[in-house]
């Protein structure tokens, strides 16, 4: 799963997905009353991702023992800066179901605009591939009535 995450133009989108995934279920669970411990094993054991799974597990223990959400997860590494720091304002103002939610909803547009971006992109490479497998039959079909109007020629 963390090959996954390392492929050029998927690889941002699943990554993305995840983050946008993970804080938008970890503050639902924050903000219904679930403490950060129990939201944490709840989150890993959702997480499809065995990569992201086994980091979640780690830094649950973490946790446990004390350590801060954000200094688990910056211990256990494998997660971005900037979502480490959101987590760490969130830690700090007291808000963190809030600071989740937005980071949810801020890398759930920053996926949105990825997948557009790679959609832009695929749409005229996809068009210029349709036009050479058209211009393949056409020159395929024009060679064929050729060859058989010269093999009509010579026979006459």
């Amino acid at each position: 799963d963390q090959a996954r995450s390392k492929i050029p133009i998927a690889g941002p989108v699943l990554e993305a997905s995840f983050y946008a995934q993970f804080s938008q279920t970890l503050a639902n669970l924050l903000a219904n009353g679930v403490t950060l411990m129990q939201a944490m094993k709840l989150v890993s054991q959702s997480t499809p991702n065995t990569y992201y799974r086994g980091k979640l597990e780690q830094a649950s223990e973490q946790v446990s023992e004390g350590y801060s959400l954000s200094r688990a997860l910056r211990q256990v590494g494998g997660f971005s800066d900037m979502f480490l720091d959101l987590v760490a304002v969130g830690e700090q103002t007291g808000e963190l179901a809030k600071s989740l939610d937005k980071a949810g909803a801020r890398f759930e547009k920053d996926m949105d605009r990825k997948i557009q971006r790679i959609t832009a992109l695929i749409q005229p490479v996809i068009i210029v591939i349709i036009a050479l497998v058209v211009g393949a039959v056409v020159y395929s079909i024009i060679t064929s009535i050729f060859d058989a109007m010269s093999g009509m020629r010579k026979s006459l």
